[in-house]
């Protein structure tokens, strides 16, 4: 089977660019003709991600429809385009979808957000409506995906979830004992307000005996903002010093306000953390009502009782690592996810 894949490669790292390196990886891909068109950002917005020059955006949509064009003339069998909801990218997603319907070959067109959440305004919902009307099969993260693409273009979709690699869950789950006492609280991710972090200070300074750590990018906002003394920043580190602080860790606070469905949380329930976040995105099929505490967005009272809660629970906190090392193993490691797709596709 061919297969053109139309999807970031890093660099920059990210979450679809790393779902691309992984996905290349695999052992079904490998078997199957699998071809890249790379959409990742190019030149000086390597190091500026944020900053968007329209001029740019138009130049690097060219580049991609034109080398589209030429790939196709390869006649793959199915073509997998990954968006990651933003307004000007589904503008050219769409136009991408309308090549390749031209052509009429099936499409699969995977939405790496939590659509409802991401795309916004009259024009993006607009285009978002008619990428998914020429797409075959539309993949989803989560349940409240499903619901809102079904709702905005009548096309069913499938929850398709992130993934972690076999030997990255070995990693992490491996000689995983938890600590009697809480003493490390731990969160990764960048440092935002939308991913809860000013919750997690103000929650630091009831718990003075615990040492709350974050690890991630260090936003501006952040590089400056008064913390108690035990909150740690980081900043940016490697998997493998990731992993080292996940290990560490005895429980793992992810209070943020949209998601997806979060590879940060994911490598936290693979390391057998028990946790407390929020019930956003993919999250409250991830962790059900057994592997955390789920809490309101923005709620720092509601932190502060489940944190309490487990201090007191150790028992509750050991079978919160278990359910979530059978949780991971049963959904989300990367053969059974990516076998999943390379099925749709047949």
């Amino acid at each position: 089977m061919k297969i053109l894949l139309i999807s970031p490669l890093p660099p920059p790292a990210g979450g679809i660019a790393t779902w691309t390196k992984r996905y290349l990886e695999f052992s079904e891909a490998k078997k199957n003709s699998v071809e890249l068109l790379n959409t990742a950002v190019q030149g000086k917005r390597i190091k500026k991600i944020q900053k968007r020059s329209l001029f740019e955006e138009i130049r690097r949509t060219l580049k991609i429809l034109n080398e589209l064009k030429i790939k196709l003339k390869e006649k793959p069998n199915v073509v997998h385009l990954n968006t990651s909801c933003g307004k000007f990218g589904l503008i050219r997603d769409w136009i991408c979808s309308e090549i390749v319907n031209l052509k009429r070959i099936k499409l699969v067109t995977q939405y790496h957000c939590n659509i409802e959440d991401m795309v916004k305004g009259k024009i993006a919902n607009f285009f978002l409506k008619k990428l998914a009307k020429n797409t075959n099969v539309n993949l989803v993260l989560n349940k409240n995906s499903e619901i809102y693409l079904k709702k905005i273009s009548k096309k069913d979709s499938i929850i398709i979830p992130n993934f972690i690699s076999k030997e990255n869950f070995k990693k992490l789950s491996e000689g995983r004992v938890l600590n009697k006492n809480i003493k490390r609280v731990l969160y990764t991710g960048h440092l935002l307000k939308t991913k809860g972090c000013d919750e997690i200070l103000e929650v630091a300074k009831k718990f003075l005996h615990i040492k709350f750590i974050l690890v991630g990018n260090i936003k501006e906002e952040y590089r400056n903002k008064k913390k108690s003394s035990n909150v740690e920043f980081l900043g940016e580190l490697n998997q493998e010093e990731v992993f080292s602080e996940l290990k560490k860790a005895d429980l793992y606070l992810f209070p943020t306000y949209t998601e997806g469905f979060p590879n940060a949380l994911l490598e936290a329930m693979s390391s057998g953390l028990p946790i407390i976040t929020t019930s956003v995105g993919a999250i409250p099929d991830m962790i059900e009502d057994s592997g955390g505490i789920m809490v309101n967005v923005k709620s720092i009272r509601d932190i502060e009782i489940a944190l309490e809660k487990l201090e007191l629970e150790f028992e509750k906190r050991n079978e919160m690592k278990e359910f979530n090392f059978k949780k991971v193993k049963a959904k989300y490691l990367q053969e059974k996810v990516l076998k999943k797709i390379f099925e749709t596709y047949k």
